[in-house]
């Protein structure tokens, strides 16, 4: 019996997988965007320093650490999103914002160039998560992550889709300068060889996956090309945050048709026990044989969930798991990442 997944603060499991290396640069993908909470809560993760209990010191030692970076730290959001907070924001950080034709900017990813000082081998550390860049998205909800590194010369499955990705995100933010820190990331990406299978040992590689981009698969073709042959038949749980203001999911139709799970769950949205989603799509979940399911908290706890999680269940309890930004809903062309 494999183990659970495991549980911890994003914050602190950033920090750990940095381990204490030198940051050379740093981008970051969010929807939702609070730039103060963004630099007084998460930033931190990237230094190996211990800070001052008062907000003006620890202002000034994080200043000192961001010197030698010069502007390598830039975060791309969607402007429609951002969020005022206390309005402390001051330091050198590129913020970017992303305007897709249609949609939303919807990814959560960070991608962190760090160097061993040492051995001087350099690595990048990729997170891809749930959570945006706010205090519901880093301290508050339930969310997903999953953490990556990428050695410099090495070998990855998914160095290419990620360098698809930045270019891309380059090009969707062509009206300003494209930042240091992204040229930086994507040069290391370059020096990596592509691994060509999809698994190993009957161990699935990881996947970089995202769309929103022209001609770009819609997620269950992508699900079904990676690993349909594992999925179908298999049960799927689904954590989301929201769903269609619809009488009937198009998303989760779309999933259940293309895998034909054997049983099948999603989670009930809620807001102070209220249930947000239409009485008729309640009912249509459960006439298509689905289950709805809740998640138990502290009783002081008012955490949303917002996770997403796909897993496949079989005699060794094997996951086929997706960490991942999209919610249950019908948004075709927001530029995602999983």
């Amino acid at each position: 019996m494999s183990e659970g997944i495991p549980r911890a603060v994003l914050t602190e499991a950033l920090r750990a997988q940095i381990n204490g290396r030198e940051v050379l640069a740093a981008v970051f993908c969010t929807f939702r965007f609070d730039p103060g909470f963004f630099e007084r809560e998460i930033m931190p993760a990237l230094f190996d320093v211990q800070l001052h209990q008062d907000p003006q010191i620890r202002r000034v030692q994080l200043e000192e650490a961001l010197r030698p970076l010069a502007g390598r730290v830039a975060v791309y959001y969607d402007p429609g999103a951002i969020v005022t907070g206390d309005g402390t924001a001051c330091l050198d950080v590129r913020r970017i914002p992303v305007r897709p034709r249609t949609g939303y900017f919807h990814p959560k990813n960070a991608f962190i160039l760090v160097r061993d000082s040492s051995t001087q081998e350099r690595s990048l550390v990729v997170l891809t998560a749930s959570a945006n860049l706010t205090q519901a998205g880093w301290w508050e909800s339930v969310e997903c992550a999953h953490l990556e590194e990428i050695a410099e010369h090495g070998r990855s499955r998914t160095a290419p889709e990620i360098q698809r990705f930045l270019e891309h995100l380059r090009k969707m933010a062509r009206n300003f300068e494209s930042p240091i820190a992204l040229d930086d990331i994507r040069g290391l990406l370059r020096t990596v060889q592509p691994i060509l299978h999809r698994s190993a040992d009957q161990r699935m590689h990881p996947h970089f996956l995202h769309n929103g981009r022209r001609g770009a698969k819609d997620l269950v073709d992508q699900l079904d090309e990676i690993a349909g042959q594992w999925l179908r038949g298999a049960n799927l749980e689904v954590l989301s945050p929201y769903l269609d203001d619809a009488d009937a999911s198009v998303p989760l139709k779309n999933l259940i048709d293309r895998f034909q799970p054997g049983k099948w769950r999603v989670l009930l949205p809620e807001e102070g026990g209220v249930a947000r989603c239409r009485p008729e799509l309640y009912d249509w979940v459960r006439e298509r044989g689905g289950e709805w399911g809740r998640l138990q908290y502290p009783r002081r706890s008012s955490r949303t969930a917002a996770s997403r999680l796909r897993e496949r269940p079989t005699g060794e309890c094997t996951r086929r798991c997706t960490a991942s930004s999209p919610s249950i809903g019908k948004s075709p062309s927001s530029d995602r990442s999983t």
